[in-house]
């Protein structure tokens, strides 16, 4: 893209202007490069933190990566500074209806399973289970989106760590059901 290696160039010539890094940032994001447009807006919002645009910039590149509550923090910041905003408010909304989905999603697991169930079918779906994050110190069985739960797995993995009186990850408690149905009912039907 020419434009990029423009703003490249003037980056090089005077790495001091916001502008610059937050142009190049624009083009990398529409080239599909989010991760160096994230570092290249980061940088032009270390450069000026009162350049507003770059804000609204970044909460864009915060979206793709479905980080909403840090994009939601600069689109908050965007409609303070500029209130008539509509693009801002737009994004704003976007995010905390993201935020809204998931947050439902993971009380329902923490309330049980028979909450659960009454999720909307669209909430359950693998994307949003793939979110749910398992603390680094989980030591537990692990399930995986692509790999069948079989008989084997349950009795050689599942049933001794519940005799061991630990617990399964909220995410994996969820997937087991469904993914040990797919392999023990689908046959039946």
């Amino acid at each position: 893209m020419e434009a990029l290696a423009e703003y490249e160039k003037a980056i090089s010539q005077d790495p001091s202007v916001a502008v610059y890094f937050s142009n190049a940032a624009t083009c990398q994001s529409r080239l599909g490069n989010n991760e160096e447009a994230l570092r290249l807006i980061n940088e032009a919002i270390k450069i000026d933190p009162a350049f507003t645009k770059a804000y609204y910039r970044r909460g864009v590149c915060l979206m793709e990566f479905k980080r909403f509550a840090e994009a939601s923090e600069d689109f908050i910041r965007v409609c303070q500074e500029f209130p008539a905003d509509i693009e801002a408010q737009k994004r704003l909304r976007e995010c905390d209806r993201e935020l809204d989905k998931k947050s439902s999603f993971e009380e329902s697991l923490r309330a049980g399973f028979s909450s659960a169930i009454k999720v909307k079918r669209f909430e359950l779906t693998q994307k949003c289970l793939e979110e749910l994050s398992v603390d680094a110190s989980y030591s537990g069985p692990v399930v995986e989106f692509d790999a069948p739960i079989t008989v084997e797995w349950i009795r050689d993995t599942l049933i001794p760590h519940f005799a061991a009186d630990k617990k399964l990850n909220i995410k994996y408690a969820y997937m087991v059901p469904d993914a040990f149905a797919n392999v023990v009912l689908k046959p039946l039907f």
